[in-house]
């Protein structure tokens, strides 16, 4: 609980709640100054674990916006509706590329203050993360098999260092191995780009080149 604690304390700094009522409302995610959300409660309850359950339904996540905002009292359909919408999507995506920005200058620092950075455009970071998922979605994202669940999803995102936007984020089956990913940056690779792994970044950080 009290590492539950800590991850809402930082949650709150990172991605507060005025910056979750502005993004949301210039995203379009709120439409009214009446609306029930007001962006903070949704982000908070997409990304922050529930005291570290292993499983939510719509439901729970329902009555835990309430207890973050009651004005809040949406219904189970009512939140997969707004979950399922492109607004919410955008709004998800900024918030995880605030978090995102967060962690870059945090732990990457010393990178901005490389003279070699200067002559790309562009410093292209790749990496993933995957989850697993309930087997019902096997039809959907596939798992590894074995001991882990029939389902899984991979998460893959391409993140540009210097302008610190997502230049692309997808949804992919866990099973898919990560090397045929990479296919994914050929669209986008040019003379002027510099593209890291995140295991590249933590050795050119240790090594200090």
């Amino acid at each position: 609980m009290r590492n539950l604690e800590q991850i809402l304390n930082k949650f709150g700094k990172i991605v507060s709640k005025n910056f979750c009522h502005d993004l949301a409302q210039q995203i379009g995610f709120i439409q009214r100054s009446t609306s029930q959300i007001n962006g903070h409660e949704f982000a908070q309850a997409m990304m922050v674990p529930n005291a570290f359950l292993e499983a939510e339904t719509l439901n729970s996540l329902a009555i835990r916006m309430h207890k973050i905002n009651k004005g809040c009292n949406l219904s189970a359909s009512a939140l997969a509706q707004r979950i399922n919408s492109k607004s919410a999507e955008m709004f998800m995506k900024a918030c995880f590329e605030t978090v995102l920005k967060y962690i870059m200058k945090q732990d990457f620092t010393n990178l901005g203050d490389l003279p070699n950075l200067s002559c790309f455009n562009r410093v292209l970071i790749e990496d993933s993360t995957q989850a697993e998922l309930h087997e019902k979605l096997s039809p959907y994202f596939k798992g590894s098999g074995g001991v882990a669940s029939k389902s899984a999803v991979k998460i893959d995102y391409i993140f540009d260092y210097l302008t610190e936007k997502f230049v692309d984020i997808g949804f992919f089956s866990g099973n898919i191995p990560d090397q045929s990913l990479a296919g994914l940056l050929i669209p986008i690779l040019k003379k002027t780009i510099l593209l890291f792994e995140i295991l590249d970044i933590m050795l050119w950080k240790n090594c200090r080149i």
